[in-house]
């Protein structure tokens, strides 16, 4: 038993994790475009890189319609459940008669354009529009094979809706335009009287959504911001198909100032439109009164609401991240669909044993209470905003702490499952919350930039109801904090900036620096991690290491450094793990040595911005577009032992092999003294060899496999013990 535990130790401390991560979650949808109902049930949505999605209960689920090329999805209209259309990038426009499984491909035009908007009355007579950023078409047909151009707009055309076949109204511009066309014959269009907005109040004016509610009554949708000063969005009126536009005031309680990009009306009085920001997230307005008035509904998410559809009281919407929402009762109440809506992780971290979040861009909260083996995902909006959150710490299972832009700090009781804020929002973007800092229910300390260059800290005792704040207290701005006890902190932060405290953060010393090249003389301080009190490490442009709790810190080299270090974490005193942007390092000795552990073809994530370890001593990253990777073995003694008592199948060494390898796994007192059988399957299924056979008592195994006698490949190697399996991959190279 000693001697098996003694040879896996060595196997999984000696091993190059070339090839031994498996990818445990992706982002469900790519960035949707367009969404369209036939009904409650039956709808499409699509988005970037050709996807197009059905579904036939109303959303709950979707399948995977395959295209026959790979461009994005920006419209789509059917007919009836066979005939339809999707348009495409590349001025592409498909169109199937079977539901989807099989398309026919034609080009609209030739301006290199996106086909934005598709209206069809039957399955010959149709629109569609083509659209650059210089250029909108839009073009008829009427035996849907031959296109004439209506007429070209210079500038961009967005959106295009029809009442009937032959009153049709499309809406665009840009920076100082407002184009709206319209007609009443389907043939001819018209440029429309625009309406009158105030002077110098708008910066850009294009329109972005419009509907016809009927030949005569419509309403566009368009610009806002307060990014760049007060500009509501433009909500604009027709009365009279089109010709004539009146822009409908907002009043200061219930305005809208963001981009808006859609709107739909499901009677002449009941009207709803999305758009939303990154720090608004999800916006909704509703009328009642034929767009004369509106005022804010809540959708509780993150994603932009970029397209919509609206059949009697139900409303889905759906955008930026692959954000796919609905609401039953007229924007009442709302539930997310997406799964996995992506996210850009700026905070990642095991709570506990089981439990772990990932956080980020827009909002998003991911959670797993199974070890990562699922994952929830939950926008945390709270008073009609969600900003992106650049830091959280949670002092148990159920209460924790998020740090966001925009000045917002929320508070969770529950796990996560809802939040409060315990620092208000503020629509001024120079506001950041970096990093946050708990150690029990009351105490913890927030820390980020009042604006560029300027520090802010914000401290309580008292969970939350009041807080100090320190603005300038140092000479740039903060951007990661922790404190170890109610007197013991440190906090970095840019302009190498890093200060420890001994009395609850009223007085701050500067951290000395020791052996710094000049290279990296006045580098931003981003990541920290501590192993306890004393020891740390520090992520930069470069690697520091601390031994008395961050008082001082000197410079740990890593040779042949690919880009700056994002995350860093430690498993031991002598076990840390590095990543950078698309690299990940690993050291067992404190820093004298490194190895490369990045490569495998699992890791397929365009940046890398987050590591953790789980409570069984296994790595984790997670990366752009949700994507999140578990390390096949195990990193250091303390956490082996964890799983000593587990089902576990460990990968096997070396891997790819020739032609020997050891295939090692461990037994749970549970199943002591049960028949055990190891079996060798080739890609087809086939089984190759019985390897182990017979009753085993409980603890660590090993075996070594000689394929001298099989050719190269992949091959499947399964552990059975009664109803437990494991199984895993391996590839032989001769």
């Amino acid at each position: 038993m000693k001697k098996n535990l003694l040879f896996l130790l060595i196997v999984l401390f000696s091993t190059i994790f070339a090839q031994n991560w498996e990818k445990k979650l992706t982002q469900s949808n790519q960035p949707i475009n367009d969404v369209f109902f036939l009904n409650e049930n039956i709808g499409w949505a699509g988005g970037s890189t050709g996807t197009l999605l059905k579904t036939s209960d109303a959303g709950n689920t979707w399948e995977t319609v395959t295209l026959p090329i790979v461009g994005s999805v920006y419209s789509i209209y059917f007919l009836n459940e066979q005939v339809g259309w999707v348009g495409l990038s590349s001025d592409i426009l498909l169109s199937t008669t079977d539901g989807g499984a099989n398309w026919s491909q034609q080009a609209i035009s030739s301006i290199g354009g996106s086909i934005f908007s598709i209206y069809f009355s039957d399955e010959h007579t149709g629109w569609a529009l083509t659209s650059s950023s210089s250029v909108g078409e839009v073009w008829h047909t009427t035996d849907g094979a031959n296109w004439t151009r209506g007429f070209q707009n210079t500038g961009e055309i967005e959106d295009m809706s029809f009442s009937s076949p032959n009153h049709g109204i499309c809406v665009g511009g840009g920076s100082g335009k407002l184009d709206i066309y319209y007609t009443s014959d389907g043939l001819t269009w018209t440029k429309a009287t625009n309406p009158t907005l105030p002077v110098g109040m708008y910066t850009r004016t294009d329109i972005r959504g419009v509907t016809m509610v009927n030949d005569n009554f419509a309403f566009a949708v368009g610009w806002g911001s307060v990014a760049v000063g007060y500009q509501p969005s433009i909500l604009i009126k027709s009365t009279d198909g089109g010709a004539t536009w009146q822009l409908m005031q907002q009043s200061s309680e219930n305005a809208a100032v963001v981009n808006m990009y859609c709107v739909d009306f499901k009677d002449e009085q009941n009207g709803v439109a999305f758009g939303g920001g990154a720090y608004e997230g999800t916006v909704g307005l509703r009328t009642i009164d034929g767009g004369t008035t509106w005022f804010q509904i809540d959708p509780p998410f993150g994603f932009t609401g970029k397209t919509m559809s609206l059949i009697a009281d139900q409303i889905i919407i759906a955008g930026s991240g692959g954000g796919i929402a609905k609401s039953s009762d007229f924007g009442d109440n709302w539930e997310l669909l997406t799964k996995v809506p992506s996210l850009t992780p700026y905070i990642f971290k095991f709570i506990d044993e089981n439990t772990a979040f990932a956080a980020g861009y827009n909002g998003l909260v991911l959670k797993t209470s199974d070890s990562g083996e699922n994952w929830t995902a939950s926008y945390s909006s709270v008073n009609m905003v969600c900003p992106t959150i650049n830091d959280l710490d949670f002092v148990d299972e159920n209460i924790g702490f998020l740090a966001k832009r925009n000045r917002q700090v929320c508070k969770t009781s529950d796990g996560g499952n809802t939040w409060d804020a315990i620092i208000p929002d503020t629509s001024a973007t120079s506001f950041y919350n970096n990093g946050i800092s708990f150690v029990n229910e009351n105490f913890g300390c927030v820390v980020g930039r009042a604006e560029s260059g300027i520090s802010l800290m914000y401290l309580t005792d008292d969970g939350g109801n009041t807080w100090e704040e320190k603005i300038a207290t140092f000479p740039d701005e903060l951007n990661r904090v922790k404190f170890f006890d109610v007197n013991k902190g440190i906090v970095i932060g840019d302009a190498s900036i890093s200060y420890t405290t001994e009395n609850g953060g009223e007085n701050w010393t500067p951290s000395t620096i020791i052996n710094l090249p000049s290279i990296y003389a006045g580098t931003d301080f981003e990541e920290i991690h501590f192993y306890n009190e004393n020891l740390g490490i520090l992520a930069s442009d470069c690697l520091l290491k601390t031994l008395d709790g961050g008082k001082t810190w000197e410079y740990v080299e890593i040779p042949n450094l690919a880009d700056n270090l994002v995350d860093c974490v430690m498993f031991n005193e002598n076990t840390w793990v590095v990543a950078g942007d698309d690299f990940v390092y690993r050291t067992n000795d404190s820093g004298a040595n490194w190895e490369d552990i990045t490569f495998s073809p699992e890791i397929d994530a365009t940046s890398l911005w987050q590591i953790s370890k789980d409570g069984k001593g296994h790595i984790w990253l997670a990366g752009s577009s949700s994507s999140m990777y578990k390390s096949v073995a195990i990193v250091s003694i303390e956490d082996i032992r964890l799983v000593a008592d587990e089902f576990y199948l460990s990968q096997n060494y070396p891997n790819p092999f020739n032609p020997n390898t050891i295939i090692s796994f461990s037994i749970p007192e549970s199943q002591n003294n049960s028949n055990c059988k190891l079996v060798v399957y080739n890609i087809l299924g086939k089984e190759i060899k019985t390897l182990i056979n017979q009753q085993l008592n409980s603890g660590f195994h090993q075996i070594d496999f000689d394929a001298d006698e099989i050719s190269s490949g992949v091959y499947f190697y399964q552990l059975t013990i009664n109803n437990l399996i494991q199984t895993k991959k391996m590839m032989l190279i001769k």
